[in-house]
């Protein structure tokens, strides 16, 4: 996936280590944030969904992390209020796991440098500010 080869240059040229995983089906990206003392510094995965129509011109690309695992109860409320602060994605929980997902849209040209970044950013603020939720 051209999206994805130019979200891992961009990454790389960013100083970040990234991991090329293949599940069978497709290719994933794997990085981690740079670790501050104290903070959780989540696996954060990047992942293209595949394009099947040829007549389709974007590429669908999501980030995801896992913030927190754990006995989490009455927390639905909670994710809620920190949802709306957010300017990307969301946090939701599935089971005993809290996680974060973000699905953008690309163009193959439409890859920007600060985009990704903007991205991370509202990753890194989550991960360092609602750790303990």
């Amino acid at each position: 996936m051209v999206v994805l080869n130019k979200i891992e240059r961009i990454l790389n040229e960013m100083g970040f280590e990234v991991k090329r995983i293949n599940n069978g089906n497709y290719d994933l990206l794997s990085i981690f944030l740079e670790e501050d003392e104290g903070f959780y510094n989540p696996e954060i995965i990047i992942s293209g969904y595949a394009k099947n129509d040829e007549e389709i011109k974007t590429s669908l690309i999501q980030f995801y992390f896992e913030l927190n695992k754990g006995n989490k109860t009455n927390i639905s409320n909670e994710l809620l209020k920190i949802n709306k602060h957010l300017p990307y994605g969301n946090l939701n929980i599935n089971e005993n796991t809290i996680y974060f997902k973000y699905v953008s849209v690309f163009t193959d040209n439409s890859i920007d440098n600060n985009v990704i970044i903007d991205i991370l950013n509202v990753i890194n603020y989550i991960s360092q500010n609602y750790q303990d939720k």
